[in-house]
């Protein structure tokens, strides 16, 4: 089984056509990462930016989050046009937070879960708004409505799941070179996730780069991998370090023995697969759209 997984995408860029006309034909799943639709998301199901998905295979089953983006106008058209009898390809985003299982075998399963960070942190997402009054305002009532709700849906969805393999996808990073300043809100609820239920992997978009981290918390020696995966249609340049104000953003969260490690980082634009062989064996690779290649591999059994 396997999937592709990107964010930042919308808009139309050399490599964007690239990945659709040689690369995404493979693919069944993709996953998008949040920035669906630049400059300002979509204003009603005919805006012309759903022109967009005539990208995609026509056989495409599409999970997509919402990015910041996305919220400059109503994020709701990008939720509801999952009930759109008239859709131009099997678009899936059925709320802002929701959660997808899929059969590997018999008994074994991988679990998705796909979060919306905006409403995590209000004030990050409305310091990108290009019309802060009225989107503000917006935004503040709707992270009020839904911000303790989607924790405590988080909470009792992983609680309860018995997958052996378990993904969180959301736009905001928690590690990353990118030029973007970071939302200290996002990494202090998704690092106690990985603390408390041993999640896998956690994929996002913003930073427009494509690179790893693994981080291994040394009570137990779980290791998750971080995967930014935004550097599909307009590649930005790195700081060169995994955050911008030194220590301060992620001091009150790790422990001074937390190992974080960047494992891969790529100078050319390109998404993620991510692919199951089997129940017991995931696998992690990045494919260049400029070589239409593979130039990175991590595998992970258990």
């Amino acid at each position: 089984m396997k999937f592709v997984l990107f964010g930042d995408w919308g808009m139309i860029t050399r490599p964007m056509i690239d990945f659709f006309a040689f690369i995404a034909p493979m693919y069944e799943y993709f996953i998008l990462l949040g920035d669906n639709f630049y400059p300002k998301g979509v204003e009603s199901f005919s805006s012309e930016e759903w022109k967009l998905l005539d990208l995609f295979p026509v056989h495409s089953k599409i999970y997509p989050v919402l990015g910041n983006h996305d919220y400059e106008k109503n994020p709701y058209n990008q939720i509801l046009y999952t009930r759109n009898m008239n859709k131009k390809r099997n678009w899936h985003m059925p709320f802002f937070y929701y959660d997808k299982k899929w059969t590997i075998s018999e008994t074994q399963t991988i679990h998705f879960l796909f979060l919306d960070t905006q409403l995590i942190d209000p004030e990050y997402t409305i310091s990108f708004f290009s019309d802060k009054d009225e989107n503000a305002k917006n935004m503040r009532k709707m992270s009020q409505q839904f911000y303790e709700k989607q924790l405590q849906w988080l909470d009792t969805t992983i609680s309860s799941c018995q997958c052996r393999w378990k993904i969180v996808c959301g736009h905001y990073p928690v590690f990353s070179s990118g030029l973007h300043s970071k939302s200290g809100k996002t990494a202090k609820v998704i690092l106690s996730l990985i603390k408390k239920y041993k999640i896998d992997i956690y994929f996002s978009g913003h930073d427009h780069n494509s690179e790893v981290f693994e981080y291994c918390i040394p009570e137990t020696g779980h290791k998750c991998l971080f995967v930014v995966s935004g550097g599909i249609a307009e590649k930005r340049p790195s700081r060169g370090t995994i955050h911008d104000n030194g220590d301060s953003v992620f001091s009150p969260l790790l422990s001074p023995r937390v190992i974080i490690t960047k494992i891969f980082t790529s100078p050319v634009e390109g998404v993620f697969e991510l692919s199951l062989p089997n129940a017991h064996e995931l696998q992690l690779s990045f494919l260049c759209t400029q070589d239409k290649a593979t130039t990175f591999y991590y595998q992970k059994n258990k």
